[in-house]
């Protein structure tokens, strides 16, 4: 569960375009 969290953090970022697809694919593995 804390590396949702961390991912949260990303999505923060706008100018991480990049990790924003990312994020979805950790929330898969979930």
């Amino acid at each position: 569960m804390h590396h949702s969290v961390r991912n949260f953090q990303k999505v923060l970022h706008p100018d991480d375009e990049n990790n924003i697809p990312f994020i979805v694919d950790t929330e898969q593995e979930t």
